[in-house]
């Protein structure tokens, strides 16, 4: 049996898998050895809702988080100028059902798309107005209301909606070391310099540059774009996703933060690219992703100082950013070693799929105990399918983005319906015959997410949105509840806090 682990990368997808294992099973002996001297990209400071609920199943408070990492709360993330009309639209996360609350989302089984989305097609052409978590993002509020006043922890206030957080990413990972070490997972520092492998070229032993020995029965790969053990010892096959989502490079920068704190990741579109901009307490970290293709990293720089009007921040040096091939490995877990975070897969920073990517692989790994057992091949190759079946739901969703009005450059003039994956081709033929439902949906993404995406890029066909009304009463209610439900919707958003008074409630818990 399996007993001493360990795990090789810091940053943030090595102290979660510690953190993980050891708290599923507390009997093993975990070991992460970092090196100061390679570091962490830290570039990635947004998430989801499932970091969320993971930091609650490791008893990692979420104010712990906000007040040591700089963080604050993501509703979700506001689209700016996609279709290059100036205009936005949010993909938001998904509101609770709590009728104690006010909030009344239900459907008949026999319906397959919320009345509310529809009575806003006939309206306005827009998800918009229906979209409560978008509606208070604009007021800089959180989906947050208080039980009573005076709130002393989270349980005073009532939560309306999923939510995620942003932070600094290096403060992430050493508030997270800081758990760890409280919590017996030992750390080396060091420099790998070999990896020993035994006859059936399973990894026994790790060597640090100073010719000390790790013994290990089982090992986690979490050198980031390194990949240290899974590329460059197994040689694992590249599963690559560059021919229809060609962002391969990325700067970088900081610039000072708003009065008021936007609870949301923004992702402005660019001319080759797009950008994102993450509130943190003390700034914003932004950076521009980009088709290099296209542009030097000189241009990109020349673009975002164009577009802000000044020169702002930047943590690397010589204003540089860095490079990435978006794709995934076919064999993530190869004989005793599994890769996790970026040494196993990344696509792009857009929806911050990154953190969300190792979660769901961890999931999938605790679900099986067995994997502690010497003879896991069958679980080997189901795990695999998965992670790889992952990356093509992230790679589909993160394509469809691409798919709006702008056709203003070369670079948005790449993407289009014949280079998508045909499981995508059939959602958007069908979009045009029917709304998008909840059948839409996939184990990663909800039908909510690929109607409000599609909709606010105008990949649906929102003329049909009238068939609905002839379907059941429940459609023909719901519509004629719309204005109704607007005026309610109105009286809760007065009831949510707002995002910088929110901030300050969790620092002083």
């Amino acid at each position: 049996m399996i007993k001493d682990i360990v795990v090789v990368g810091g940053g943030s997808a090595g102290w979660i898998t510690a953190l993980v294992v050891k708290k599923m099973h507390p009997n093993l002996n975990i070991t992460l050895i970092e090196s100061e001297d390679i570091g962490i990209l830290g570039a990635g400071e947004g998430t989801t809702p499932q970091l969320t609920s993971l930091l609650k199943v490791l008893d990692i408070p979420l104010q712990d988080i906000i007040k040591n990492c700089d963080g604050t709360i993501k509703n979700g993330i506001k689209f700016t100028n996609w279709n290059n009309d100036g205009d936005f639209f949010h993909h938001t996360f998904i509101p609770v059902q709590d009728a104690s609350i006010g909030y009344e989302a239900r459907m008949s089984p026999f319906q397959l798309i919320h009345p509310l989305f529809i009575a806003n097609l006939l309206d306005n052409k827009t998800c918009k107005d229906s979209d409560f978590i978008g509606q208070i993002s604009e007021y800089n509020k959180v989906p947050f209301i208080y039980k009573q006043t005076n709130a002393k922890s989270l349980d005073d206030y009532y939560v309306l909606s999923e939510h995620a957080i942003h932070f600094n990413a290096f403060k992430f990972a050493n508030r997270l070391k800081e758990i760890g070490l409280e919590r017996d997972i030992k750390l080396i520092e060091g420099t790998v310099s070999n990896i020993v492998l035994d006859q059936n070229e399973n990894i026994k032993a790790i060597t640090l540059e100073n010719n000390i020995d790790i013994n290990c029965d089982f090992v986690f790969d979490c050198t980031g774009f390194h990949r240290l053990i899974i590329g460059k010892t197994y040689n694992a096959k590249w599963k690559s996703y560059q021919d229809f989502l060609p962002c391969n490079a990325a700067v970088p920068f900081f610039v000072e933060r708003d009065e008021e704190i936007p609870p949301y990741t923004e992702a402005i579109a660019m001319k080759y690219g797009w950008m994102w901009k993450i509130p943190l307490q003390s700034r914003f970290g932004c950076g521009y992703v980009y088709d290099s293709s296209l542009i030097s990293e000189s241009d990109a720089i020349a673009e975002i100082e164009e577009f802000l009007g000044y020169e702002p921040v930047y943590p690397r040096k010589d204003k540089g950013g860095f490079k990435f091939s978006a794709g995934c490995y076919e064999e993530p877990w190869t004989k005793n070693c599994i890769a996790m975070g970026l040494a196993s897969n990344f696509l792009e920073p857009l929806e911050a799929t990154s953190i969300s990517a190792t979660i769901i692989a961890l999931r999938r790994l605790m679900g099986n105990p067995e994997w502690l057992s010497d003879n896991v091949e069958n679980i080997r190759k189901e795990f695999n399918r998965g992670v790889v079946e992952m990356n093509n739901s992230f790679a589909d969703f993160v394509y469809m983005h691409y798919l709006g009005d702008r056709k203003d450059t070369e670079f948005w003039q790449k993407f289009s319906y014949e280079k998508a994956s045909d499981i995508l081709k059939q959602k958007l033929l069908l979009w045009q015959e029917r709304l998008p439902n909840k059948f839409d949906g996939d184990a990663h993404w909800t039908f909510e997410s690929f109607f409000t995406v599609a909709s606010g890029l105008n990949l649906i066909n929102k003329n049909i949105a009238e068939n609905y009304l002839n379907n059941t009463d429940k459609y023909r209610d719901g519509v004629n509840n719309y204005n109704k439900f607007l005026n309610v919707q109105k009286e809760r958003m007065k009831n949510c806090i707002s995002h910088n008074k929110f901030l300050e409630e969790l620092n002083e818990l």
